[in-house]
């Protein structure tokens, strides 16, 4: 069942990324603080597959 929702995951990579990248845009608008300089884009679906 878990590899099952990983594999759902990871086939809607993009989707969650769109989500994260909202997510990390609402961060910095309250925080008033650019975190998003300090992601590599490329690296990012690779951390967020092996964290998850």
């Amino acid at each position: 069942m878990l590899s099952t929702k990983l594999g759902n995951l990871a086939d809607k990579s993009e989707q969650v990324t769109k989500a994260l990248k909202e997510q990390i845009f609402q961060l910095e608008k309250y925080m008033q603080y650019d975190v998003s300089s300090t992601i590599d884009p490329e690296q990012a679906p690779g951390w967020l597959a092996e964290n998850i």
